[in-house]
């Protein structure tokens, strides 16, 4: 069984570059994928996501989840519902909300290891999301 975190599906730098698990010979049956609104539109305190796989998987994931979902309010729901038409109906277009957040993004992630570079540090550059992580830190602190 493999769960696979894809909240930050829409936020990758590179056309292409994210591989879906599910989409790997034989991973169907044994993945489910749990997407997030909150990450897809950058509205993180609304607590929406979804999970997606085979039947016999997500049946076990609808008996938890009945017993540990917090209130979504309505409007939420259709809002998050609106906002997904309007965008897979213009999914890769140059007003694409997610075309924008990851080009808006990228910018930040290059500006953002150009000044760690600056330091001496190394940025380990991301394919997509919103962290970014270095190397090259421990010669310059003592730990002792």
């Amino acid at each position: 069984l493999i769960i696979s975190d894809d909240v930050y599906e829409h936020i990758v730098y590179e056309e292409g570059s994210l591989v879906r698990v599910a989409s790997l010979p034989g991973m169907w049956e044994r993945t489910i994928t749990i997407g997030s609104a909150g990450k897809s539109f950058s509205v993180t305190g609304w607590k929406l996501g979804w999970a997606y796989g085979p039947a016999h998987l997500i049946k076990n994931c609808q008996v938890v989840h009945q017993h540990c979902v917090h209130q979504i309010p309505t409007p939420i729901q259709e809002a998050v519902g609106r906002a997904f038409e309007i965008e897979l109906s213009r999914l890769g277009e140059p007003d694409s909300y997610f075309v924008q957040i990851s080009r808006n993004l990228k910018e930040k992630r290059d500006t953002l290891a150009a000044g760690l570079e600056s330091l001496g540090l190394k940025p380990i550059m991301p394919e997509g999301g919103y962290f970014c992580l270095w190397t090259g830190l421990a010669w310059r602190t003592s730990l002792t």
